[in-house]
């Protein structure tokens, strides 16, 4: 059963494993390149020392286990003419629905053989083919699970071996993915474009569109860390674009946004706003999410993911944006916010690096919010010298504009705090 696939496998794919691509495609290559040397392939190290290869039977004798995971593989053949393929499994154990047999019980790759038997180049081989066409596997599974499903409703047939399948083209994998991520900064378009040269299968690259409006909606007491006083968490995300028409995105139960406002930002400078907000997960607290809208080529919209920065790592631990503008002055725009205004009380300045909000510079002693206060305190200005922030110092005794000058955040003081209200008016210059 032929299985192709789309640009909608690729954006399924988790953040880190996109970025692991390269590295995966780098270490086959040396896998290889250290068995030629010494006139190896994959295939010889494992049938050394198991005698004559023979059909229906599995090479390593014994089959290749991991001590540490559920993870197996053999070398096996159903047919005189078939090329010896491995067979990768997972043991009892480790096995789960779906995608996610691809991954061990520990959430590490497969096969995870960390050791050197049969073949330490093989073992490594398996594993990062694994990481590289991940992408392919979960098209396989999708495609193995419906053709199972159509089997149940008709009839069994035990002469059928094969389920689904796909060609690949491991050298036209490995060069495409360094290129793709110097591309668009779409997620879908990224994908679309990875499948493209990769020749696995043609689809079109969804357009940008720019929102109108956001709010958030769905409030909600689930997530109890209520430091904007009266301001509650929110569940779902709703923006509106030209002709009226709302998208509603709605987050997993263990998150929320916990934000003052969306703020409609263009965070990479092409003219499109992004949504920007803040997302505190229940166990993992805030971080900082750009979500782009875009229009399918059955002119149909959706919300995706455009960009995310880290989790501050701990429940209820807040971060407060603080202004979007060129601070670097290399002509990409950066947004900087207040990490924890209420214990840590440092400004981070972060530029967007792919799909990701990269640090680019901290600076402590400063906040922008008080507890149980529904507003954030300071921002941003331009009074013609470039941009700079106008910030309560830690204590809320001064106030403190804070440049980004030779790489690095430098902050003055400006005078006593008073008030918001006095903070707000010499924003204007």
């Amino acid at each position: 059963m032929p299985s192709e696939t789309s640009a909608s496998d690729l954006i399924a794919q988790p953040r880190q494993e996109l970025r692991a691509m390269p590295a995966a495609g780098e270490e086959i290559r040396e896998c290889i390149r250290v068995l030629r040397k010494v006139n190896l392939n994959l295939i010889g190290k494992v049938l050394k020392g198991q005698g004559q290869f023979v059909r229906l039977t599995h090479f390593p004798q014994g089959d290749a286990y991991s001590r540490e995971t559920p993870s197996k593989y053999y070398c096996f053949a159903r047919r005189e003419d078939e090329h010896r393929p491995f067979h990768l499994f997972l043991r009892a154990k480790g096995m789960t629905l779906g995608y996610a047999p691809v991954l061990d019980a520990t959430g590490r790759d497969w096969p995870a053989v960390d050791h050197v038997w049969p073949s330490w180049p093989t073992n490594r081989w398996l594993t990062t083919m694994v990481r590289l066409l991940r992408p392919q596997i979960a098209t396989l599974v999708r495609a193995r699970d419906e053709a199972l499903a159509a089997r149940r409703a008709g009839h069994q047939d035990r002469d059928c071996e094969v389920l689904s399948e796909t060609p690949i083209d491991v050298d036209a994998q490995i060069e495409a993915v360094p290129r793709l991520q110097r591309m668009s900064w779409m997620i879908r378009a990224f994908t679309a474009a990875f499948v493209v040269i990769c020749g696995l299968a043609g689809s079109a690259i969804a357009d940008p569109v720019a929102p109108i409006s956001a709010r958030y909606a769905q409030p909600t007491d689930r997530y109890a860390h209520n430091v904007l006083g009266d301001l509650r968490g929110f569940g779902a995300l709703e923006v509106t674009i030209a002709g009226g028409t709302t998208l509603r995105l709605v987050l997993p139960e263990a998150r929320v946004f916990e934000d003052i406002a969306p703020r409609l930002w263009d965070i990479d400078g092409d003219e499109i706003p992004e949504i920007v907000a803040v997302e505190s997960d229940q166990s993992l607290g805030a971080r900082l999410t750009a979500w782009a809208v875009l229009r399918e080529t059955d002119g149909t919209h959706g919300m995706v993911l455009r960009a995310a920065g880290d989790f501050i790592g701990t429940r209820f631990r807040w971060l407060a944006p603080a202004g979007i503008a060129d601070f670097t002055g290399d002509g990409r725009p950066e947004i900087a916010y207040v990490e924890m205004p209420h214990l840590a009380r440092r400004l981070v300045l972060v530029g967007l690096r792919g799909d990701r909000f990269e640090p680019l510079a901290r600076i402590g002693g400063v906040s922008n919010h008080r507890i149980g206060e529904g507003f954030i305190t300071g921002g941003l200005r331009n009074c013609g010298t470039g941009p700079e922030l106008l910030l309560p110092s830690a204590d809320w005794s001064q106030i403190a504009r804070v440049t980004f000058d030779n790489n690095r955040l430098v902050a003055a003081d400006l005078g006593p705090f008073t008030s918001a209200l006095a903070l707000e008016a010499m924003m204007g210059c």
